[in-house]
Order: C-alpha cells, then structure tokens, then sequence
C-alpha cells in the first residue's frame, strides 16, 4: 500500500515503511502526522543504534508532541543484520558469500571475502594474506553512497573499517 492509495470512503489506507540499517534517520518524527496517521514505521537496526532512538524519540515526544503515541504507529526491532545467516567466522574470512546492499537499497553486490577487523593488526594480517594470495580488497564505509562506485566487483574482498573507529593520540599541535 502506499500513502497515496485511499479506500472508497476517500480516508487513506494503512501502510508501512521499513527502514533497514537507517541510523538516526528521524522519518518516523518528520512523517508521524501524514496520511493521516496511517503510516507504520518499523525500522531495523543494530540493538545499540535502536536504544540511542529510543532514547531520541522519548527526547522528542516529551519536549515537542506529547500526545504522539509512538506504540501504535512505530516499532524500533534491535538486529544485528551483519550476524545474520549463520557462521561464527567473525571475519567472514571463509568462502561464504556476503551480499551488501548500499542504505537506499538501490545497489547490492556480492564478494567472496568481507572482512570487518577490529585491530590495525588484523587489518595488517588481512593485506598480507591477500597480497600473497593476489586477492584485491577494497575499503567500503557505511554504504551511505546512493551509488556503488564501493562495492567490489572483481572477485576480491571487502573491508569495513567501521571498527577501528578508537582515539589513538591527540597531541598539543592537533587542538
């Protein structure tokens, strides 16, 4: 159904808008009040980013629409989409497949190896084992990119750097 579509009494239909991986996308503030109050959001992403929402909508319920009653048009569902389908190599360094999508959904590739390291170690150990195997990897970030100019296409692998997201140093001359 989409908001547009409406029953022959002229009130619109029911609907529902699935958000994967959308971070603190606010649609579900911006569009509470349209179509009538029909749109059901359910958005799916990783337990700790829907926690911070939930602490976000209950922000913003509170100081600017106290009467939105998110229990009957909203559900944030915590998963953990990159830990779906099984396997417990961390590093998806077997042969698995692993099928990316980009956040819009538009673009999606498959790679033979994505790696997710949480060390410049592992990072290091990870170059090397596919210089010597003449393996190609590629850098991919958070997907956010509307296009796919990211995603490996030659059969290498790919590297999220996601991780390794830690403060090293801060020195006197980086302030």
């Amino acid at each position: 159904t989409t908001p547009n579509d409406d029953d022959d009494d002229g009130i619109p239909k029911e609907c529902n808008i699935v958000l994967f991986g959308a971070g603190y996308d606010t649609r579900a503030i911006r569009y509470r009040h349209e179509h009538n109050g029909q749109i059901n959001f359910i958005e799916v992403d990783l337990p700790e980013v829907t926690e911070g929402k939930e602490k976000l909508y209950q922000q913003f319920q509170q100081e600017h629409d106290p009467t939105w009653d998110r229990s009957k048009t909203h559900r944030l569902v915590p998963l953990d989409l990159n830990s779906c389908g099984g396997g417990d190599d961390d590093n998806n360094n077997n042969n698995e497949k692993t099928v990316l999508f980009n956040w819009s959904g538009t673009h999606q590739v498959t790679t033979n190896h994505f790696w997710e390291p949480e060390s410049i170690r592992e990072v290091e150990e990870i170059v090397q084992d596919c210089q010597k195997r003449g393996q190609s990897i590629r850098p991919v970030g958070s997907s956010l990119s509307p296009n796919g100019l990211g995603f490996s296409t030659d059969g290498g692998g790919m590297m999220s750097l996601a991780n390794l997201d830690d403060i090293i140093e801060i020195t006197d001359t980086d302030v």
